[in-house]
């Protein structure tokens, strides 16, 4: 048997895509399981890159909407694969019709969340309960063309990682802050509005991780280059010591900063990505939410803990006054004493 999954923009949905492909392959160890995504907003680098370091799917391909001949090369490849399903599970209409319309151009059969009642051009559309944990709504799908599953969320092969010494030479627990997040995209009247609702700011990160070298932590500060240079314009407001913490935020690839995750105790971060990674190598994790609901979207795993930043605005992820959102209330919320007791009780529960 051989099977496509849609995949989404960025690593946590990947992550989420592994899960299913490993579903798959429980019950059949030898079905053919492969990804497409689209490359059109230069995902196609860190999604390739993340995919180095798992066995569950067997061959990813990347279409771009600005590159006809290069999408039609790939549709032509894809066509000759023979798929018997393919899968897609987004929250939104627009999402879900591109790949109905995929599926048929390439002759297979497709398995599609439903959209509050709407299905578009879909072979097996599957009303899900959109109030369930997106891995369990892609259950809902599996479920519907009855393969039989079971669900591992470790998808992540720490064997493969990339090598990096974090030379914590007094052996300290090592606690491993993920800054930032990746903005959300709304659509206002057709047009496109990005907002960031799920980031807290910076510098209570800085307040936590010197509350956390102060009780005798490692602190690891992992990010982006965006994260990097905010992080220079304000550590010097903060008494960091090399030997109790380290600023890697645009130091590292995807790689590394695995190896940096899978040396760590705790992971904590806001809604991003490398906190699905965490979850995917079987380490705990603390996720702060706000504007994203967390029964939703937080990494699936038995090690996940989450604070929840209530405002009488959240979540907003999906909903149209997201798109007005300027001061991210529900993240406001979250004291740094919340999360530092959080992270005490969680390295107790977990030792």
């Amino acid at each position: 048997m051989k099977y496509l999954i849609f995949g989404g923009p960025g690593i946590g949905d990947t992550i989420i895509e592994l899960i299913i492909a490993q579903a798959i392959k429980s019950r059949t160890p030898l079905a053919k399981v492969d990804l497409l995504f689209s490359s059109t907003n230069g995902a196609d680098r860190l999604i390739s890159e993340l995919l180095r370091y798992q066995n569950c799917i067997d061959c990813y391909y990347c279409y771009n909407k600005n590159k006809k001949l290069q999408t039609l090369r790939t549709l032509m490849r894809l066509k000759r694969n023979g798929y018997n399903y393919s899968f897609a599970c987004s929250t939104v209409l627009k999402s879900n019709s591109k790949p109905a319309l995929i599926s048929r151009l390439i002759g297979t059969t497709s398995v599609i969340k439903e959209i509050k009642g709407k299905t578009g051009k879909i072979d097996i559309p599957v009303m899900v309960n959109e109030n369930l944990h997106i891995v369990e709504q892609y259950r809902c799908l599996l479920d519907a063309v009855k393969i039989g599953y079971s669900i591992d969320c470790k998808v992540l092969d720490s064997s493969k990682l990339e090598r990096f010494n974090l030379n914590n030479k007094s052996n300290r627990i090592i606690i491993t802050l993920c800054l930032g997040t990746n903005p959300t995209l709304f659509y206002d009247n057709g047009k496109p509005v990005i907002k960031n609702i799920k980031e807290w700011e910076l510098d209570r990160w800085c307040l936590l991780a010197n509350k956390l070298t102060e009780s005798g932590y490692f602190v690891v500060l992992i990010g982006g280059k965006k994260e990097f240079e905010a992080f220079q314009n304000v550590s010097a407001k903060y008494s960091f010591k090399s030997e109790t913490c380290l600023c890697l935020a645009g130091q590292t690839s995807i790689g590394k900063s695995l190896s940096i995750i899978s040396q760590s105790n705790l992971i904590v971060g806001a809604d991003t990505g490398m906190m699905h990674c965490a979850a995917a190598l079987g380490k705990p994790t603390l996720t702060l939410f706000g504007g994203t609901d967390p029964n939703i979207w937080k990494p699936f795993s038995p090690k996940s803990f989450v604070i929840n930043g209530k405002s009488d605005c959240s979540p907003c992820y999906g909903k149209q006054y997201a798109i007005n959102c300027a001061k991210r209330k529900c993240m406001g919320a979250i004291e740094i004493t919340s999360v530092y007791k959080s992270i005490k009780d969680i390295l107790i529960y977990v030792s």
